[in-house]
């Protein structure tokens, strides 16, 4: 408890930001889910406005105010969900060695302790109890956020935020934490560490969009909507996430589709396409949860040897 309350007092001002930071993120995605909901979108609704897409008839002005609300509030959040994860843990990551040693209050510090190894897990483990407690909460609240902003799917596809929603927005906080806490022990100064430690989140951030988005390219048979072969080319792609709509507006999944078929229908794609309006929704959401498991081991490996870098250098370094 003393090793808590002592490292809380001494980034009393940087954890203080984060959690109201935190907290304000996490209250607007509450609070933008409900609106969402509130407004009372239906299945039905988003079928009859992707058949016709008229703002003044039927769902029309539901549909524009939802959209409005998505796009404008929704798509906000999750610009500060792409950067307030990793920027909390890489300036927490920085101040637990950096700070110490270019403040000249690392040799004291570890002169006191039982060993360098204990200060260094000791504090790690208190920034790591900050960073959970606060993006835990924020993830979940990005969870509802995004299944309000797609409809739980039927609207849109959630791919292309994969990163934004759940465990992969924890694992950013920690991977922010372990390139701080490397960059920190090595350069012994914040600025530069903090300098150094923004440049590699573009890097390996970029690296991770260019990699999902040819992880999540899942061209689907002939480009020509409507072409011949067009809806045999979805049934047999289980990567991506589509509806058949009928003509009054009303979304079916495919099985639900077939089993309207008559019986013993020769050509059941064929049949399909002539019967049904067919609705691309983008990449499944199994597709969708593969990335996100794959982003947050990078994540969580980058974190664990940034970690590793720092405990070698607190255990080789002679402060300043």
């Amino acid at each position: 408890m003393t090793t808590l309350r002592l490292t809380l007092k001494a980034s009393r001002f940087e954890v203080l930001a984060i959690v109201v930071l935190s907290l304000l993120l996490t209250a607007g995605a509450v609070a933008t889910r409900a609106a969402l909901d509130n407004l009372g979108l239906t299945e039905d609704c988003i079928g009859q406005w992707l058949v016709n897409p008229d703002p003044l008839a039927g769902c029309g002005p539901t549909i524009e105010q939802w959209s409005s609300l998505s796009s404008e509030v929704g798509g906000r959040l999750l610009t500060a969900t792409t950067f307030f994860p990793v920027l909390a843990g890489l300036i927490l990551g920085v101040i637990v060695v950096g700070r110490e040693v270019e403040t000249g209050t690392a040799e004291l510090a570890w002169s006191l302790a039982w060993s360098r190894s204990r200060w260094f897990r000791d504090r790690v483990v208190v920034f790591g109890l900050v960073l959970s407690a606060t993006l835990v909460p924020l993830a979940i609240a990005m969870v509802g956020l995004e299944e309000a902003r797609t409809a739980n799917g039927i609207w849109i596809s959630g791919y292309s935020d994969a990163d934004l929603f759940g465990a992969p927005v924890v694992a950013r906080g920690f991977f922010g934490l372990g390139l701080g806490l490397a960059y920190g022990a090595v350069a012994g100064r914040v600025l530069p560490a903090l300098m150094v430690g923004v440049v590699t989140i573009v890097v390996v951030v970029s690296g991770l969009a260019f990699g999902q988005a040819l992880f999540g390219n899942v061209a689907t048979g002939p480009q020509s909507i409507g072409g011949p072969g067009y809806v045999a080319s979805y049934l047999a792609n289980p990567d991506v996430d589509f509806r058949f709509a009928t003509k009054d507006g009303r979304l079916l999944t495919a099985a639900q589709a077939e089993a309207n078929a008559p019986a013993g229908v020769g050509d059941l794609a064929g049949w399909l396409q002539a019967n049904y309006s067919l609705i691309p929704l983008g990449v499944s959401g199994a597709k969708t949860g593969q990335w996100q498991l794959i982003s947050t081991g990078v994540y969580v490996l980058v974190a664990l040897a940034g970690g590793g870098v720092a405990w070698l250098v607190v255990n080789r370094r002679r402060p300043r």
